[in-house]
Protein backbone atom coordinates (compact mmCIF):
# COMPACT_ATOMS: atom_id res chain seq x y z
CA UNK A 1 0.00 0.00 0.00
CA UNK A 2 2.84 2.34 0.73
CA UNK A 3 4.63 1.44 -2.30
CA UNK A 4 1.37 2.72 -4.37
CA UNK A 5 1.20 6.01 -2.24
CA UNK A 6 4.72 6.38 -3.09
CA UNK A 7 4.14 6.28 -6.71
CA UNK A 8 1.02 8.12 -7.19
CA UNK A 9 2.76 10.77 -5.29
CA UNK A 10 5.60 10.82 -7.95
CA UNK A 11 3.34 10.91 -10.51
CA UNK A 12 1.15 14.00 -8.37
CA UNK A 13 4.80 16.04 -8.45
CA UNK A 14 5.50 15.55 -12.34
CA UNK A 15 2.25 16.49 -13.18
CA UNK A 16 2.47 20.00 -10.83
CA UNK A 17 6.25 20.27 -12.65
CA UNK A 18 4.52 20.23 -15.80
CA UNK A 19 1.63 22.28 -15.36
CA UNK A 20 4.36 24.95 -13.56
CA UNK A 21 6.51 24.86 -16.63
CA UNK A 22 3.91 25.41 -19.20
CA UNK A 23 2.60 28.16 -16.95
CA UNK A 24 6.28 29.57 -16.81
CA UNK A 25 6.36 29.61 -20.17
CA UNK A 26 3.17 31.30 -20.75
CA UNK A 27 3.76 34.26 -18.40
CA UNK A 28 7.51 34.58 -19.60
CA UNK A 29 6.26 35.31 -23.24
CA UNK A 30 8.17 32.00 -24.54
CA UNK A 31 7.17 30.57 -28.06
CA UNK A 32 9.31 27.87 -27.88
CA UNK A 33 11.28 29.41 -30.59
CA UNK A 34 14.27 30.77 -27.80
CA UNK A 35 12.25 34.36 -28.14
CA UNK A 36 11.43 35.36 -24.44
CA UNK A 37 9.43 38.46 -23.43
CA UNK A 38 12.80 41.03 -23.34
CA UNK A 39 12.95 41.12 -27.05
CA UNK A 40 9.57 41.41 -27.35
CA UNK A 41 9.39 44.37 -24.96
CA UNK A 42 12.17 46.11 -26.62
CA UNK A 43 9.84 45.85 -30.38
CA UNK A 44 7.21 47.01 -28.20
CA UNK A 45 8.99 49.49 -27.01
CA UNK A 46 10.11 50.99 -30.63
CA UNK A 47 6.78 50.58 -32.35
CA UNK A 48 5.45 52.72 -29.38
CA UNK A 49 8.54 55.31 -30.29
CA UNK A 50 7.31 54.95 -33.79
CA UNK A 51 3.41 55.95 -32.54
CA UNK A 52 4.95 58.66 -30.66
CA UNK A 53 6.47 59.99 -33.76
CA UNK A 54 4.05 60.14 -35.71
CA UNK A 55 1.78 61.73 -32.71
CA UNK A 56 4.05 64.56 -32.83
CA UNK A 57 3.90 65.01 -36.63
CA UNK A 58 0.30 64.50 -37.01
CA UNK A 59 -0.31 68.29 -36.24
CA UNK A 60 2.32 69.27 -39.11
CA UNK A 61 0.28 66.83 -40.92
CA UNK A 62 -3.15 67.08 -40.68
CA UNK A 63 -5.75 65.24 -43.26
CA UNK A 64 -8.40 67.79 -43.72
CA UNK A 65 -11.73 66.64 -42.75
CA UNK A 66 -14.19 65.13 -45.48
CA UNK A 67 -17.21 67.22 -46.59
CA UNK A 68 -20.46 65.81 -47.89
CA UNK A 69 -23.99 66.51 -47.80
CA UNK A 70 -23.75 63.20 -45.71
CA UNK A 71 -21.64 63.65 -42.73
CA UNK A 72 -22.76 64.57 -39.69
CA UNK A 73 -26.75 63.27 -38.93
CA UNK A 74 -27.50 59.90 -37.92
CA UNK A 75 -29.42 58.37 -40.76
CA UNK A 76 -32.22 55.74 -39.91
CA UNK A 77 -33.04 52.92 -41.93
CA UNK A 78 -36.83 53.26 -43.45
CA UNK A 79 -35.62 50.77 -46.62
CA UNK A 80 -33.86 47.45 -47.57
CA UNK A 81 -33.46 44.88 -50.31
CA UNK A 82 -35.06 41.88 -48.95
CA UNK A 83 -32.07 40.06 -49.98
CA UNK A 84 -28.75 40.40 -51.61
CA UNK A 85 -29.63 39.58 -55.35
CA UNK A 86 -30.14 43.17 -56.16
CA UNK A 87 -33.66 43.40 -55.50
CA UNK A 88 -35.10 47.16 -54.51
CA UNK A 89 -35.49 48.06 -51.25
CA UNK A 90 -38.70 47.95 -49.28
CA UNK A 91 -40.50 49.31 -46.29
CA UNK A 92 -38.48 47.67 -43.19
CA UNK A 93 -40.89 45.99 -40.67
CA UNK A 94 -41.05 47.85 -37.34
CA UNK A 95 -38.95 45.75 -34.96
CA UNK A 96 -36.49 45.85 -37.58
CA UNK A 97 -34.13 48.87 -36.37
CA UNK A 98 -30.69 50.22 -37.89
CA UNK A 99 -28.86 53.25 -38.29
CA UNK A 100 -25.80 54.74 -40.25
CA UNK A 101 -23.53 57.68 -39.03
CA UNK A 102 -20.54 59.12 -41.32
CA UNK A 103 -17.64 61.09 -39.55
CA UNK A 104 -15.59 63.91 -41.23
CA UNK A 105 -12.81 61.91 -40.81
CA UNK A 106 -13.37 59.20 -42.42
CA UNK A 107 -15.07 56.65 -40.70
CA UNK A 108 -18.92 55.76 -40.36
CA UNK A 109 -20.78 53.91 -37.09
CA UNK A 110 -23.77 51.38 -38.04
CA UNK A 111 -25.96 50.24 -35.54
CA UNK A 112 -26.36 47.48 -37.39
CA UNK A 113 -30.52 45.41 -36.22
CA UNK A 114 -28.37 43.45 -33.55
CA UNK A 115 -24.53 44.56 -33.97
CA UNK A 116 -22.22 47.51 -34.20
CA UNK A 117 -19.95 48.21 -37.16
CA UNK A 118 -16.98 51.06 -37.07
CA UNK A 119 -14.94 51.13 -40.45
CA UNK A 120 -13.51 53.89 -42.89
CA UNK A 121 -15.20 55.21 -45.94
CA UNK A 122 -14.59 57.32 -48.89
CA UNK A 123 -16.86 59.35 -50.96
CA UNK A 124 -16.60 61.67 -53.36
CA UNK A 125 -18.62 64.99 -54.86
CA UNK A 126 -20.60 63.02 -57.90
CA UNK A 127 -21.99 60.46 -55.26
CA UNK A 128 -19.97 57.62 -55.12
CA UNK A 129 -19.59 56.10 -52.16
CA UNK A 130 -17.54 53.13 -50.38
CA UNK A 131 -18.04 51.54 -47.10
CA UNK A 132 -14.33 49.58 -46.44
CA UNK A 133 -14.56 46.75 -44.20
CA UNK A 134 -15.21 47.29 -40.59
CA UNK A 135 -15.03 45.75 -37.11
CA UNK A 136 -18.01 44.32 -35.95
CA UNK A 137 -19.67 42.90 -32.77
CA UNK A 138 -20.73 39.51 -32.80
CA UNK A 139 -23.78 38.98 -30.82
CA UNK A 140 -26.85 37.01 -31.32
CA UNK A 141 -30.25 37.87 -32.42
CA UNK A 142 -32.97 35.53 -30.07
CA UNK A 143 -35.65 36.91 -32.88
CA UNK A 144 -35.04 34.52 -36.38
CA UNK A 145 -36.35 37.75 -38.67
CA UNK A 146 -34.11 39.90 -36.95
CA UNK A 147 -31.33 38.03 -37.23
CA UNK A 148 -31.92 37.32 -40.90
CA UNK A 149 -32.95 41.09 -41.36
CA UNK A 150 -29.26 41.84 -39.76
CA UNK A 151 -27.30 39.09 -42.06
CA UNK A 152 -28.89 40.88 -45.41
CA UNK A 153 -28.21 44.67 -43.89
CA UNK A 154 -24.25 43.86 -43.47
CA UNK A 155 -24.05 42.33 -46.54
CA UNK A 156 -25.72 45.26 -48.49
CA UNK A 157 -22.73 47.48 -46.85
CA UNK A 158 -20.75 45.49 -48.53
CA UNK A 159 -22.50 46.19 -51.77
CA UNK A 160 -22.55 49.87 -51.70
CA UNK A 161 -21.00 52.19 -54.46
CA UNK A 162 -22.87 54.93 -54.17
CA UNK A 163 -25.37 57.85 -52.65
CA UNK A 164 -28.23 60.17 -53.45
CA UNK A 165 -29.72 62.50 -51.51
CA UNK A 166 -33.06 63.78 -52.01
CA UNK A 167 -34.31 65.87 -49.08
CA UNK A 168 -33.90 64.12 -45.86
CA UNK A 169 -33.82 60.45 -47.94
CA UNK A 170 -30.34 59.11 -48.42
CA UNK A 171 -30.38 56.37 -50.79
CA UNK A 172 -27.33 53.78 -51.06
CA UNK A 173 -27.23 52.02 -53.73
CA UNK A 174 -25.46 48.89 -55.79
CA UNK A 175 -23.27 48.77 -58.83
CA UNK A 176 -26.33 48.49 -60.79
CA UNK A 177 -27.84 51.85 -59.70
CA UNK A 178 -30.42 50.13 -57.61
CA UNK A 179 -31.65 51.67 -54.37
CA UNK A 180 -30.68 48.51 -51.85
CA UNK A 181 -30.73 50.89 -48.23
CA UNK A 182 -32.65 53.81 -47.83
CA UNK A 183 -32.28 55.83 -44.84
CA UNK A 184 -33.87 59.45 -43.18
CA UNK A 185 -32.63 62.26 -41.17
Amino acid sequence: MRQRTTRLSKWLFLGVLIVLGISLLFVTGCDGKGSNSKSKDKDSEKSSNVDKNKDKNKDDTQVAPIESEIIGPEWTLIAMAPDENGSAAEPIPEKITASITFADDGMYHVQAPVNIVNGPFTVSDTGELTLGTGAMTRMAALDEEVAAAEDVFVALLARVVSYKLEGDVLSLQDSAGTTILEFKK
